[in-house]
């Protein structure tokens, strides 16, 4: 008995085996037979002709917009000289036919998958990234890296504007670990996003965010329509501890304000203690009605003390003096305008340092 295939064409009964089946015709795939006379195929390559027999990988992923290309090993994150590429990329030492996916190029017409052809030698385009050839949606997946190794990227040019070579081609991150990566003060966990608050400053509810106000010694912050501000008013006893030992204190309820420790008089805007002000007082000395000896035809007579700028009071035979228009004075001398009479009188009050 013979098998018809095609017009008068026949094969012999038992002339083909199951195996001789598997070694012409399904080279390279494997047969899963079930119990239930059911078998499934795999290891079938992408269908490249119209009349080829489609894989579920391949047409999911045409499902899904994306044109997958074979993995890449590394890739980097910042512009790579392809005439003399480094030996190292992401924490990978790269060998001759690593796939390098490169998107950041300060020239951006050179991004895409190359091929490492070994130290000193220039990158190549990869065969499946051909220049002149349009790559929206084409997406791969990066193996190895210390930033992204188990990644998969997608290119997101449209479709007029993604040609390898002329345009700049750009890429997202569409899958694999940390597709969602945790920023500046955020952490994660799994896939959820939490906000790392290091302190009791900030208070995370269940849905939002607070700024965390104390009130153990009534507040300076108080929350109003348009943000955070400081209170108009102060309640309880708040103590302020500037450094250098200084402490202030101020009591509301008992309408009080101390500063412990003596200001070193540089501050203008200090508190000052009774003891310093007494201290300032002290170490000041007023002098009245000094007259200074005066010698006819002379302009200058001499102070027994050198007054503090500007506490001078100065007359001439009982008439006050004008600084600058009648006298000036330089240290503890006065001098006149016009030479003195022998029987002019100069009396002076003034204050000075102790």
């Amino acid at each position: 008995m013979a098998t018809q295939i095609r017009g008068s064409t026949q094969i012999k009964l038992k002339s083909i085996t199951f195996d001789r089946l598997v070694d012409d015709f399904l080279k390279g795939v494997t047969w899963v037979v079930s119990t239930d006379n059911s078998a499934v195929i795999r290891g079938l390559a992408d269908p490249t002709d119209p009349t080829d027999v489609a894989t579920k990988h391949y047409v999911d992923e045409r499902l899904n917009g994306k044109s997958w290309k074979a993995p890449v090993r590394v890739f980097a994150d910042s512009n790579v000289d392809i005439s003399n590429p480094p030996t190292s990329i992401d924490g990978v030492t790269l060998a001759t036919g690593d796939r390098i996916a490169l998107f950041n190029q300060t020239t951006g017409s050179e991004n895409g998958v190359y091929v490492y052809n070994g130290s000193g030698s220039a990158l190549t385009r990869a065969e499946d990234w051909p220049e002149g050839a349009n790559a929206a949606n084409w997406t791969f997946w990066v193996q190895e890296g210390n930033n992204y190794a188990d990644q998969e990227y997608t290119v997101t040019n449209n479709s007029g504007s993604d040609v390898v070579g002329t345009d700049t081609l750009t890429v997202v991150q569409t899958g694999g670990a940390g597709l969602v990566v945790a920023g500046a003060g955020l952490y994660r966990t799994g896939n959820t996003i939490n906000v790392g608050a290091a302190d009791n400053s900030i208070l995370v509810n269940a849905d939002d965010i607070q700024v965390q106000i104390g009130n153990t010694n009534g507040t300076s912050l108080e929350v109003t329509a348009t943000g955070l501000e400081l209170a108009a008013t102060v309640t309880g006893a708040r103590t302020f501890q500037p450094g250098e030992g200084n402490t202030f204190v101020i009591d509301a309820d008992a309408n009080a304000a101390q500063l412990t420790a003596n200001p070193d008089g540089t501050v203008d805007l200090a508190i000052a203690t009774v003891g310093y002000v007494q201290s300032a007082l002290n170490a000041t000395k007023n002098v009245y009605g000094e007259a200074p000896t005066v010698t006819a035809g002379n302009t200058d007579v001499t102070l027994a003390h050198t007054p503090i700028a500007n506490t001078e009071r100065v007359y001439l035979n009982g008439l006050r003096q004008k600084a600058g228009d009648d006298y000036t004075i330089s240290g503890g001398t006065i001098s006149f305008v016009a030479p003195l009479q022998a029987d002019d009188t100069v009396v002076v009050d003034y204050a000075y340092s102790a």
